[in-house]
């Protein structure tokens, strides 16, 4: 299958240049990342039209990379703070208020 329009070969090299810094063969960054390989080499050949936030998350943990750089490589719009603290860490939506409640008194405090 030939690489994909929106992430095309960019998202692909850019994975497969920081997955060859960091020292990883393809099985190892899927056991540090829980990612099944095929799904790497498929992202990485830009077969994934639209790979899952959570995934680019955890290549980027894995491999030092800003997940923000692979959303744009991808062609995503970065998620927001509520969709992060929600789907990456599993947070109720008490939980997100408190912090938007601590993020907004320190805020104030630097005023």
């Amino acid at each position: 299958m030939p690489p994909d329009a929106s992430t095309g070969p960019a998202l692909g090299q850019r994975l497969d240049e920081a997955r060859g810094r960091a020292g990883y063969n393809m099985r190892r960054l899927a056991e540090v990342t829980g990612i099944p390989m095929t799904s790497i080499h498929r992202l990485i050949k830009g077969e994934i039209a639209e790979p899952s936030p959570t995934t680019l998350v955890r290549l980027a943990e894995a491999l030092d990379l800003s997940p923000s750089e692979l959303f744009t490589l991808a062609g995503l719009p970065y998620p927001d703070l509520d969709d992060l603290l929600r789907n990456q860490y599993g947070l109720p939506e008490e939980a997100i208020t408190e912090i938007h409640a601590i993020i907004a008194e320190h805020a104030n405090k630097e005023r």
